[in-house]
């Protein structure tokens, strides 16, 4: 499946939860981002996934290779975000629920 395919898919498998704001169809920036009230949890960029997870674990996954430190255009990754590709073993929808538990506690 390809990534947008598979965002599109944890984006209608969102709707149904309370206190997520799905992308608006039509939308500039934001329409592929998943948010907690404001806060975004999880988005699509440059065909990976992105998400917001504790610094320990974007380490962890990353130092397994299967998905690398996200950095939004800067020199250095944010300690926080995590990209992964569409073919990353880990499921797209595991990663976004432990994102969104995560945001939503902060």
């Amino acid at each position: 499946m390809k990534s947008k395919e598979q965002f599109n898919y944890l984006a209608s498998f969102c709707e149904s939860v309370p206190g997520i704001a799905v992308p608006c169809q039509g939308a500039a920036f934001g329409s592929e981002t998943l948010r907690v009230e404001v806060w975004i949890f999880a988005q699509l960029d440059e065909n990976r996934l992105v998400v917001k997870l504790p610094a320990h674990r974007v380490e962890q996954v990353a130092s397994a290779l299967v998905g690398t430190r996200w950095n939004a255009g800067r020199p250095r990754p944010l300690q926080e975000r995590l990209a992964l590709p569409s073919d990353s073993p880990l499921r797209w929808e595991d990663i976004a629920a432990g994102a969104f538990d995560y945001v939503r506690s902060e």
